[in-house]
């Protein structure tokens, strides 16, 4: 996976590294088994459906947890 952030740093990341990948209702949380998470906005992604679909595709590929809990509110 290709990752760039808004200060335009780059980083590569093997799929083999992805733990899980947690969907609420604002964000897509993909976890890394190094400890760190990459964290999606939903409303800054243009495609969020293929995104999704991409992201359930992937996750059945490598045989990880895609957790959707849409209905889940930070307290």
């Amino acid at each position: 996976m290709y990752s760039k952030d808004i200060t335009g740093s780059e980083i590569k990341i093997a799929t083999s590294e992805i733990e899980e990948i947690n969907e609420i209702s604002s964000s897509i949380f993909i976890k890394l088994n190094i400890g760190n998470s990459l964290i999606l906005p939903k409303d800054k992604i243009q495609d969020i459906d293929g995104i999704i679909l991409f992201l359930k595709q992937l996750a059945n590929s490598l045989n990880v947890k895609y957790n959707s809990e849409n209905d889940w509110k930070w307290k």
